[in-house]
């Protein structure tokens, strides 16, 4: 039953069961007690190697080899442990592991439990981390006073990403849609890889030579630590703290942190949400002017209501001269409002000009001279049909009247001329910036039922309902599709 050659050829004596010695063993016996030996005799070890033949079943357990130059051990790590990993092992991948030496009894195959895992040098990196930190926390790097302020109406920013990452394209997207007008420089770099941090870093030197930036988004988007590790870099921390304009970091996903966040000006959970806060202060300072434009529309009324009053009173000479002032006063209100206007809105104006020349108009109805031409036209009808007892009486008062009109007039356009001459070019200005010229050249302007106007596709879904501003009249649309814009 058992042959082999032993030293000179002897041959090993057998026994057959029964003969006086322990019973024989089952393999499952023997399978447990080395098990029980083996994890008793080396216990809980620190293993380094290379992941090989790695397999993730639908279990949620993990198998995979651990190789190093000269040998390979069998690992297993169950669902219960791997859950907390950041992220799974890859083949050719240099990883740290703790665990337990054991033995699979059903194969009787020796392999190491997995407990923990994490990358290879992993440790080594978040001490140089912490070290690296600790030293710009005492040279002051990291103080809440030394931040600064985004500028409040940016007109050129700087980006400090890969020319070819989802990053720039996602900031690209929003600055489009959200303030048009605002330029954008990038500085191309490498984001990931061993020379990505002095790539970076030269980026953002070369930005900060530049005086026509207002503000810089550095970042990139989400990764493993290994991956953001150029952003816990010195080279690129120093450049940060370095730089003349302010820096909003944005590096990673939400849950992401580096040392370039903390260090610069102000720190965006995603590249997305950067340019938002570039865009921020724009729609504070709509908000603002609308609210403005609303008072002034208020106010003329209030006016309009007012002079209407007074003219029912039949008070001409009285009421032309206090028209007269109110005209004047509302021309240099609204010379006031224009100059706030352009001053603090130039992206927000056009929507509002159109508002403006509507009660531009409605004074125009209203103007003096033309409801004193009816009234005196009503008198002479009077006159005509018999009224001529009073003929003595209104002839004077016309004949004062009408050389009181004159010298009011002679006086007026004294006064007026210079003012009217101001209102004719702001008119002329107005005219040429008016939205109604954009709007005749085949334009239009959609808003929702509520009001707001649309200003991108998805903003909008299938089935709403929607009214188009034309040159002339309007339209009700109903939306059947929606199309994002070609890149």
């Amino acid at each position: 039953m058992y042959d082999d050659e032993g030293p000179r050829g002897s041959r090993p004596t057998w026994t057959p069961p029964g003969s006086g010695r322990d019973r024989p063993l089952s393999v499952a016996e023997l399978n447990r007690k080395a098990r029980f030996s083996l994890e008793d005799h080396v216990g809980e070890v620190w293993v380094e190697g290379e992941v090989s033949g790695f397999k993730a079943w639908s279990s949620g357990h993990w198998y995979f080899g651990l190789k190093d130059g000269r040998a390979t051990v069998d690992a297993a790590m169950f669902s219960r442990d791997n859950k907390f990993c950041r992220e799974k092992p890859a083949d050719g991948q240099q990883v740290l592991v703790r665990g337990r030496a054991s033995i699979f009894e059903a194969r009787g195959r020796y392999q190491l439990v997995v407990e923990h895992l994490e990358s290879a040098g992993r440790g080594a990196l978040w001490a140089r981390l912490d070290a690296l930190r600790r030293r710009v926390e005492e040279e002051g790097l990291l103080d809440a006073a030394r931040k600064r302020p985004l500028p409040a109406w940016p007109r050129r920013i700087g980006v400090v990403t890969s020319r070819q990452g989802a990053a720039f394209q996602d900031i690209c997207k929003v600055l489009r849609s959200r303030h048009a007008q605002l330029a954008v420089v990038l500085s191309p770099c490498r984001v990931t890889g061993p020379e990505s941090a002095p790539d970076v870093a030269r980026a953002i030197e070369r930005l900060a030579r530049r005086d026509d930036l207002d503000a810089v988004i550095v970042g990139r988007g989400g990764g493993s630590l290994e991956d953001l590790w150029a952003f816990n870099e010195e080279k690129v921390v120093r450049a940060i703290a370095a730089s003349s304009v302010p820096i909003i970091s944005a590096v990673g996903h939400e849950t992401d942190s580096t040392l370039a966040d903390q260090v610069a000006d102000l720190r965006a959970a995603t590249p997305t949400q950067a340019a938002e806060l570039i865009c921020a202060p724009q729609a504070e300072t709509g908000r603002r002017l609308a609210t403005l434009l609303e008072r002034l529309q208020r106010e003329t009324t209030t006016r309009l209501s007012q002079a209407r009053v007074r003219l029912d009173r039949g008070q001409p000479m009285r009421l032309a001269s206090v028209l007269l002032r109110e005209q004047d006063s509302r021309r240099q209100s609204r010379d006031l409002a224009l100059e706030r206007i352009v001053r603090a809105a130039p992206v927000r104006i056009a929507a509002e000009r159109q508002r403006f020349e509507g009660l531009r108009r409605r004074l125009q109805a209203q103007r003096p001279d033309q409801r004193l031409r009816a009234r005196r036209e009503g008198l002479a009808d009077r006159l005509r049909r018999g009224e001529l007892a009073l003929l003595s009486g209104l002839v004077q008062r016309w004949s004062r009247l009408e050389e009181l009109q004159q010298r009011l007039q002679r006086a007026g356009a004294a006064l007026a001329e210079p003012r009217r001459a101001r209102v004719r070019q702001l008119d002329r200005a107005l005219a040429a910036l008016s939205p109604l010229a954009v709007l005749r050249r085949g334009h239009a302007i959609l808003r929702r039922e509520d009001g707001r106007i649309i200003r991108a596709h998805d903003e909008v879904a299938a089935g709403d309902v929607l009214t188009a501003l034309l040159a002339s009249g309007r339209l009700r649309l109903v939306v059947r599709d929606t199309l994002p814009p070609k890149e």
